[in-house]
């Protein structure tokens, strides 16, 4: 599956749209995460799934699971002064998200290979 380029006004807006309305079902659910987190998540995991090898095939889907993502924000939430006030948060969560992504994949890949 090919991702479009990241300044693609089309895709830009798609994503910003997508995170709204992902907070706005995380507080419908009651889960509340500082704002920006979708925004992040959705940027983030863009990038991973461009440079992914071997790339999704079409009709294939990337799952992180939710649980491990508030894991994550709560861990930032925590490490970092002052927690999400703090101006560097979401550049925190990216990259830590960024690094859980990879973790992520190779244990999902190491449970299959065993199974």
């Amino acid at each position: 599956m090919q991702l479009p380029p990241s300044d693609d006004p089309v895709w830009v807006q798609f994503m910003h749209q997508g995170a709204r309305t992902i907070e706005h079902g995380w507080r419908e659910h009651g889960l509340t995460l500082p704002p920006g987190v979708a925004s992040v998540l959705g940027r983030v995991t863009w990038e991973y799934l461009r440079r992914r090898t071997p790339p999704l095939k079409d009709g294939e889907f990337f799952h992180y699971p939710g649980s491990r993502l508030t894991t994550l924000v709560r861990q930032v939430e925590r490490e970092l002064p002052g927690g999400p006030e703090n101006p560097a948060f979401l550049d925190a969560f990216g990259e830590r998200l960024r690094e859980d992504l990879e973790r992520y994949e190779g244990e999902e890949g190491d449970r299959s290979a065993s199974a």
